[in-house]
């Protein structure tokens, strides 16, 4: 049997750049020493800022972005409270513009106005009313006017069609062409005309609720120039008379300097005298 030589295997050290021995004893050997074991902890705190620095810029991206939605939330609530009709407005433009015909809106909301003038919305199928513009949509006065002026004008033109069919004869042949002449009409003419076509007007609002008993009726009472004081029927009180109060006028001081006369002689004044009996607690230099 034939011998062969068979090289020592090797191990690469991730942290230190090295290769050493594949066995135990180097792997140990060198795996407890300083220079590997500060190879390892630089590694881990790198990676520790690595993370803690990409953990950062993602915070950042998602605090930029949540107010990026805030702001675009925001300006789509304020465009909604102000023109509710906005959103749904350019989307049936677009529609139009493709089709090239025009979409009504379905919705239950109607704008009315009040006999004082004041307008509000009012609900045709829950008969409810408010002040506040509908979120979802309504009918302006405008619209309804238009609404209810296309159904007239079809109308019309199918009445003067049928008008125009009937007027023809049918089976006759005219032996000479007839030529017809519009005749001017006046403008007072033309006034009354319009006034006839003109039908009653459209009362828009909610339908009034039934009530057995009639509806109110606001009655005024007559002012005639010849009333006299109205009595309110107040009760009466006896009034008291109540002194005023008189003031006295203040007392006037006067101030005197005070003068002290000189008593005469010089002042004296007495000495105390010491007892000799009676001794300081001193010191003196002949005592220890």
């Amino acid at each position: 049997m034939s011998e062969y030589w068979k090289s020592t295997p090797k191990k690469f050290c991730d942290f230190c750049k090295c290769w050493i021995a594949d066995n135990k004893a180097s792997v140990q050997f060198h795996e407890s020493g300083k220079n590997h074991k500060e190879n390892v902890t630089k590694k881990i705190t790198d990676l520790r800022k690595k993370g803690i620095k990409e953990k950062q810029e993602k915070d950042e991206f998602d605090e930029e972005m949540r107010r990026i939605e805030e702001a675009a939330l925001e300006a789509y609530q304020s465009d909604v409270y102000k023109n509710p009709d906005m959103t749904g407005f350019e989307v049936q433009q677009k529609v139009e513009e493709v089709t090239g015909e025009k979409i009504e809106k379905e919705c239950d909301w109607y704008e009315a106005k009040s006999d004082e003038g004041h307008i509000y919305y009012w609900n045709i199928k829950t008969q409810a009313t408010q002040w506040e513009k509908p979120a979802y949509g309504y009918f302006t006065l405008e619209e309804q006017q238009k609404r209810d002026e296309k159904p007239l004008e079809d109308v019309k033109k199918n009445l003067v069609s049928e008008e125009e069919k009937n007027d023809k004869p049918k089976g006759i042949k005219l032996s000479k062409p007839t030529l017809i002449f519009k005749k001017k009409v006046s403008k007072e003419e033309k006034k009354v005309v319009s006034k006839e076509e003109v039908s009653t007007p459209i009362a828009y609002g909610p339908v009034p609720a039934g009530d057995p008993y009639g509806g109110w009726e606001t009655r005024v009472k007559p002012m005639t120039d010849q009333a006299g004081p109205v009595d309110l029927q107040l009760p009466q009180t006896d009034l008291e008379e109540i002194p005023v109060p008189q003031l006295h006028p203040e007392k006037r001081f006067s101030f005197q300097t005070k003068v002290v006369n000189s008593l005469g002689g010089t002042a004296e004044f007495k000495k105390r005298r010491i007892n000799e009996e009676t001794k300081r607690n001193v010191r003196t230099r002949g005592e220890d």
